[in-house]
């Protein structure tokens, strides 16, 4: 029994060095918030993140209120919106943005 799962453990692991892998997720075309600085990008299979510093004193409402007007003028719908974030829908894509302390996170599926 012991042998069967190593076998098993062996065959799955080696399937892990092909070449297929699936493709990463490409973070949506979304502006940068004035000011903002540092964008970091990281992606996968499911969704990309981006990361920017935002200026000393920056409001959450007021980032939030840039972003519903930018988003709404490139054709996105802004689907909900409260004082943590806001999510936004364009053709089957997702887009989530939050304001944590000085850091502007947006995430895209």
């Amino acid at each position: 029994m012991r042998v069967a799962a190593l076998l098993i453990a062996a065959l799955v692991l080696a399937g892990c060095g092909s070449s297929h892998r699936p493709a990463k997720a490409k973070p949506a075309a979304v502006p940068a918030y004035p000011g903002a600085t540092g964008e970091r990008s990281s992606a996968n299979s499911v969704f990309a993140t981006t990361d920017w510093k935002l200026p000393p004193g920056t409001r959450p409402s007021t980032v939030y209120d840039w972003y519903t007007a930018k988003l709404q003028a490139l054709g996105w719908r802004v689907t909900q919106r409260n004082e943590t974030g806001l999510h936004a829908e364009r053709r089957g894509k997702r887009l989530d943005i939050g304001v944590r302390g000085r850091t502007l996170e947006v995430i895209s599926q």
